[in-house]
């Protein structure tokens, strides 16, 4: 799941958690749904909580992450 920080200008989140996740063998995918009210460069950023598992363990981690996207004009 990934722990939302605060919106940037002009989005908003439907929930400031995101839990939609794809898992794949060497890739995961989460998306994260908002709604931009103004265009430009939004940078959607949170905290990434993830397990990386083997037979006879599991570490729980975090990491902080970010991706800027840009919002067109409707």
């Amino acid at each position: 799941k990934v722990k939302l920080a605060a919106a940037p200008d002009g989005v908003t989140y439907p929930d400031t958690t995101a839990r939609g996740v794809a898992k794949g063998k060497e890739r995961t995918t989460v998306t994260v749904p908002f709604t931009a009210s103004s265009a430009g460069d939004k940078t959607i950023s949170g905290t990434f909580f993830f397990s990386v598992c083997n037979e006879s363990t599991c570490k729980i981690d975090k990491r902080q992450l970010s991706v800027t996207v840009t919002v067109h004009p409707q």
